[in-house]
């Protein structure tokens, strides 16, 4: 899913759109903790940019790679090349260097141990006037050979499926704050940028879930299906409101394609697992388990869901019960759900 960070490469094939679509998101879509942490590289860029020398880009470098830190700690996932994050091993930043007190731990490990694109092949946006230059050219050519070995081979197959499923938990973003909301929104358009949709149908759905997803229908992707997860853990008396907060989600998504006559909006209940239960006074009964990996209920209050989501929010305002139950071994007696006949089918296209 990291790689996911890097689907503007997958969406444009040459450098120079690259660049300039990473610094219109750094500039304009960025909460304020973000942009607190973008400071330093946006305005070196800006004085860079009138004296495009290779040791100005060293230094861009090494301000970029700097701020990337900053957000891998704030577990902002607008984090690209996503070869700062995980290899090509699929191997992570260890945790431990990331929860580090002092930030330049991470920095330092990144500069020794991560490569910001390909080894010793640097890839980070430029100013434009760097375009005629040896080093643009250069940085220019790391960026097409990190796109053909790392970008194409992990997100082009996406484009050859019939029908993409993505997850996602709105309770999960309502409880880490704005920063994941806004990455993640950015993240969907660049998945519609990087199919190349020609026009867009989406649908939001409930889950108890409720299931909630958005579809598209592309040159060769036929539909794209936004799955709002692990919603269980939100009280059913706010079902509805979910499900305004995540097509809220998908009309920000897909706002460049909001002109095209076909779209359209349907609503469905669906639940994977529905394993909470409604309490009394108004609370909520849930499963989970316990240190000794036993399965009981417990209680709790649930949370009010906003009625739309707000520019900021502190993280920790919300927080959502985890339901946990064992599937059963019995193959012949799955837990209960409703829902998934319908989702089923629409994915099948048997209706």
């Amino acid at each position: 899913g990291e790689r996911f960070a890097d689907a503007d490469m997958l969406r444009f094939p040459k450098y120079s759109g690259w660049s300039e679509e990473t610094m219109h998101r750094l500039k304009s879509k960025l909460d304020d903790n973000a942009a607190g942490d973008a400071r330093e590289f946006l305005t070196l860029y800006d004085e860079i940019n009138e004296a495009p020398l290779a040791e100005g880009a060293e230094r861009l470098r090494d301000a970029y790679q700097r701020m990337m830190a900053n957000f891998i700690r704030r577990d902002n996932p607008f984090v690209t090349p996503s070869s700062l994050l995980i290899d090509d091993q699929n191997k992570f930043v260890p945790s431990n260097i990331v929860a580090a007190p002092d930030p330049e731990i991470l920095h330092q490990w990144l500069s020794e141990r991560a490569h910001c694109g390909l080894p010793n092949e640097p890839v980070f946006p430029l100013p434009p006037s760097f375009n005629a230059t040896d080093v643009g050219k250069r940085i220019a050519a790391n960026y097409k050979k990190y796109r053909r070995q790392v970008v194409v081979p992990a997100l082009g197959p996406l484009v050859g499926c019939r029908d993409l499923l993505v997850l996602v938990d709105v309770a999960g973003i309502l409880e880490l704050g704005p920063q994941w909301k806004n990455a993640l929104v950015d993240a969907f358009s660049s998945i519609v940028g990087a199919v190349s949709p020609r026009g867009v149908m989406w649908r939001a759905i409930h889950n108890v879930g409720r299931i909630a997803h958005g579809r598209w229908i592309a040159d060769y992707v036929h539909r794209v299906w936004f799955v709002a997860a692990q919603c269980d853990r939100v009280h059913r008396n706010e079902h509805e409101r979910l499900l305004k907060l995540l097509d809220s989600l998908m009309r920000q998504a897909t706002r460049e394609h909001a002109g095209d006559a076909r779209l359209k909006r349907e609503k469905i209940r669906v639940a994977a697992i529905d394993c909470v239960r409604p309490g009394e006074q108004g609370r909520q009964n849930y499963f989970c388990r316990t240190p000794l990996e036993e399965i009981r209920l417990a209680e709790a209050n649930p949370v009010a869901l906003p009625e739309e989501f707000a520019d900021d929010w502190p993280a920790g305002v919300y927080a959502f019960p985890k339901p946990a139950i064992m599937m059963p071994k019995n193959r012949g007696n799955p837990p209960r759900q409703f829902g998934l006949d319908c989702l089923t089918e629409r994915l099948l296209g048997l209706r």
